[in-house]
């Protein structure tokens, strides 16, 4: 009896914690502190974790979507110019198969029905998917497989952890898995932005309310 397990990829990223003493920064570890618990690199950790990290990285890399193009996992961008896909999407499983030289059917697998054709011409909408065939396809089979928006982000906290490097120090170590080595340094890029982003704009949003009269 042989056990075949899917192959998992790691990427990484280290922050600094930058721990500065002022009457803004005391003002915005406040607010960050209630998004976690503890000190100030407790509630980092929390925050690289948070909803409000993970959700914008999920949107932005289409990854409650997945395609399987001759059996081989591929994102969606890299399938279909131009491919969007709503938050509210259903879960679902969607082939394409060929109708002429030009369009593709998308057939339902769990009603067995057509409901779309897409071309080259146009992106076409269909269950909150958005796309159009690049002007060369060169696979024989195309698979579309949906996951619903929040049960993705809830896969995805679970795929990334931050922890404290030691005890002595400030840093920060962020951890991403993925099926794929691209998958999981798109996954720790994206985080690491968002993240910075985040704070960013909580610190700016705190300078602009300490200012005001």
């Amino acid at each position: 009896l042989t056990y075949l397990w899917p192959r998992t990829y790691k990427s990484s990223a280290t922050f600094l914690v930058d721990k500065q003493v002022g009457n803004a920064e005391s003002a915005a570890l406040n607010v960050l502190q209630r998004l976690g618990a503890g000190g100030q690199t407790g509630t980092e950790i929390n925050l690289l974790g948070s909803r409000s990290v993970v959700e914008p990285v999920v949107a932005d890399l289409n990854l409650p979507v997945t395609v399987l193009a001759d059996g081989q996992e591929q994102r969606p961008g890299d399938v279909f110019p131009g491919f969007t896909a709503s938050r509210d999407a259903p879960a679902g499983e969607y082939e394409l198969i060929p109708s002429s030289a030009w369009l593709y059917q998308v057939r339902d697998a769990k009603s067995d029905s057509v409901v779309a054709v897409v071309s080259r011409d146009s992106v076409t909408h269909f269950a909150g998917l958005g796309l159009r065939l690049p002007d060369k396809l060169s696979y024989t089979r195309l698979v579309i497989r949906v996951e619903t928006f929040p049960r993705t982000v809830a896969a995805v906290q679970q795929r990334i952890a931050a922890s404290l490097v030691s005890r002595e120090s400030d840093l920060i170590a962020l951890q991403c898995k993925a099926s794929t080595p691209l998958g999981a340094q798109q996954l720790c890029d994206g985080i690491s932005k968002s993240y910075m982003r985040l704070r960013t704009d909580l610190h700016r949003n705190l300078d602009m309310a300490l200012v005001q009269p």
